[in-house]
Parts: structure tokens; C-alpha cells; sequence
């Protein structure tokens, strides 16, 4: 009775050992769903919590005070701001900070370990492009500090405004070379940072963050405006100076004829009065072709000059198409923290302007 009752007691200790084991298991499975659950929702709130502590210690330069106060950010969008700790950087800081190489495309901020860091362009011309570029990493930190659950609710939404025509072409080429895991956040931040009129619901959203978005898409306006305006100059003149060249090709063509054939008439006369040809003309046949090549001669002469005057005009578009083009390339190697190899080539529509 004795083994029995040990063996008895030796199977229920198994059996609450083993339940032991299932219930640590299970705690260890709740455990992890809660750490996924944190890292998933409750991540952006706890960087947001660190970022205002951390804040609190941050001292704003006079210069990223008053960009940050032309941005007009409402309480939410100053906490956020001062969490991530902007910073201006001049070539070297922000070549290290923001990990920049040398490439044809001109990177001017970044946001990167819950920090912003702006390049300090000073070039005048680019006038909006510190207050443009601040805005821009600063939507990349509300992004960040978004939930799972708000991220994915502004998808759909996101995504039909890059497919809207309104939004998509000034897009579409600078977003193709994003990965698709980055894509959604940059047409997030593009949207907000370069457009006015944008769907309700989106307006709705930024409004959390800027009182005024749509000045905030005027600061990206205002600094493309001189980018723009040499584009469109650059391509007017490309057209007139095409067009000019071909102009002077078919005249240049017509008036080497003309000469060839002139020159041929003026041998033939001379020949005829100097006797060295019978031609059987009267004088007043002769005096009459001598008019007649006279007219002719004079008639060459003034399209000779209309030509030289056209070659002169196409030279002046030359040299006005060379230094619109050292405008350009020097507006462009003004805002980058590396010299580059050579300015892009200029296309229509906007500069390709990295802000990471």
C-alpha cells in the first residue's frame, strides 16, 4: 500500500510539474505579444515621451528659432520639433550627421536617429529653401511619431493623392528610385511640404501639426522660383537657338546657290565684253544684263547680311545659354554640402532637391 501510494503521489507531482512548464510558456507567449504590441503602437508614444523629456534640456539657435517660428506650428508641432532637436549645420557637421557623399543630387537636411539636421545654404537667391527644408525632416518626425493604427489609416488616403493628377507628375519621377518600405513616408512628407489644396482629410491631418500649411508649400515655391525661371529660360532658349540654326542652314544653303550661280553670270558677262567669247549681244543687251547683275549682286549682298546678322543673334543666344546654364550650376552647388562632379541636367519641371 505503501509503493502504491508513492507511485500515486510521484504521477501527481509529474503532473503539476508539467502544468508548471505549460503555464511558463504561456507567460512567455503573453509576453511577447505585449512586447510586439508596444513595439508596433505604443513605440511612437514612448519616442514622443522621450523626445519631450529630452527637449526640455534643448536650446534652440536664434536661426532655428525664427525658422521654426515662420513655420507656425501649433503646440503638438513645436513639441515635436523641439524632440527632435534641429540643428544647422555648415559642410563638414552635416556631410558627418547626415552621411552625405558626393552624387548629382544636392541633399540639404536629413532626419535621422530622431534628430534634424539642416544644411546651412547661404545663397540668398534660395530664398525660403532653410524654412522648406526644416518642414520637410520635421514631417518625417511626425511620421515617426505616429502610431501603427494612424499610419495605416492615412495608407489609402496617402496613396490616392499620389495617384491624383494634381500631386502626381511633380512625384512620380523623384519617388521612383524609394523603396516601397519608404515610398508612403515620403509621399507623406512631399504632400505636406509642397502642395496647397490637398484633400480634406489630409488637411485636416497637418492641421494637428502647422496653423498655416499652405505657407508652408509657399516657402517650397519660393525657393524653386529661381530654379524655375532659369529652366524655362534655359528651354526658350534651346528652342530659338534650334530654330535659329535651321533658319540659317536652309538660308545659307539658298544663298550658296545663289552665289555659285551669280558668280557664273558675272564670269559669262565679262567674258562677253571682254571679248573672249563671241556672245552676240548688242550694247544694249549688255547694259541691260550689267543692270540686271548689278540688282542681283546687291539683292546677294543684303541676304549675305541678313545671314551674318542671324549668325551674330545665334552666337548672343550661345553665350546668354552658357551663362543662364553657370546661373544654374552655381544655384545648385550653393546648396550642397559637397562640390558636385556636375550639375544635373535641367529638365522641366522642379530640381531634383534631396531632403531626406
Amino acid at each position: 500500500m505503501t509503493k502504491a501510494d508513492d507511485k500515486t503521489d510521484g504521477i501527481i507531482h509529474e503532473n503539476e510539474y508539467g502544468d508548471k512548464k505549460s503555464h511558463g510558456f504561456l507567460r512567455f507567449l503573453i509576453f511577447l505579444v505585449i512586447a510586439a504590441f508596444v513595439a508596433f503602437f505604443w513605440n511612437p508614444i514612448l519616442n514622443f515621451s522621450a523626445d519631450y523629456v529630452g527637449s526640455l534640456n534643448y536650446s534652440p539657435s536664434t536661426v532655428i528659432s525664427e525658422l521654426s517660428n515662420k513655420l507656425n506650428l501649433t503646440p503638438l508641432g513645436q513639441a515635436i520639433l523641439n524632440g527632435a532637436k534641429p540643428q544647422l549645420d555648415d559642410s563638414d557637421s552635416f556631410n558627418q550627421h547626415c552621411n552625405v557623399e558626393v552624387s548629382s543630387i544636392s541633399t540639404i537636411g536629413c532626419y535621422t536617429n530622431r534628430r534634424i539636421y539642416i544644411f546651412n545654404v547661404t545663397n540668398n537667391d534660395l530664398t525660403g529653401i532653410k524654412e522648406s527644408t526644416l518642414s520637410h525632416e520635421f514631417l518625417h518626425a511626425t511620421w515617426a511619431h505616429l502610431t501603427f493604427f494612424e499610419q495605416y489609416n492615412l495608407t489609402t488616403i496617402l496613396q490616392d493623392a499620389y495617384n491624383d493628377e494634381a500631386y502626381h507628375t511633380q512625384l512620380a519621377e523623384d519617388l521612383e528610385t524609394y523603396d516601397e518600405s519608404e515610398r508612403l513616408e515620403e509621399i507623406y512628407v512631399r504632400l505636406g511640404n509642397e502642395f496647397q489644396n490637398l484633400p480634406p482629410e489630409l488637411e485636416a491631418h497637418y492641421a494637428q501639426y502647422f496653423h498655416d500649411q499652405d505657407k508652408i508649400a509657399d516657402f517650397f515655391d519660393l525657393y524653386h522660383e529661381p530654379f524655375d525661371a532659369l529652366e524655362e529660360e534655359y528651354h526658350r532658349l534651346i528652342a530659338e537657338i534650334n530654330d535659329l540654326n535651321k533658319e540659317i542652314e536652309a538660308k545659307n544653303t539658298d544663298l550658296s546657290g545663289a552665289g555659285d550661280a551669280l558668280n557664273n553670270d558675272i564670269d559669262a558677262y565679262n567674258n562677253c565684253v571682254e571679248g573672249r567669247t563671241n556672245c552676240g549681244k548688242s550694247y544694249s543687251e549688255l547694259a541691260a544684263e550689267y543692270d540686271n547683275l548689278i540688282s542681283r549682286q546687291n539683292t546677294f549682298q543684303s541676304n549675305l547680311d541678313e545671314l551674318n546678322a542671324m549668325i551674330r543673334k545665334y552666337n548672343d543666344l550661345i553665350e546668354t545659354y552658357n551663362e543662364k546654364l553657370t546661373a544654374y550650376k552655381s544655384l545648385w552647388g550653393d546648396m550642397n554640402s559637397n562640390p558636385l562632379p556636375e550639375a544635373p541636367e535641367i529638365k522641366s519641371g522642379s530640381s531634383k532637391i534631396n531632403q531626406t
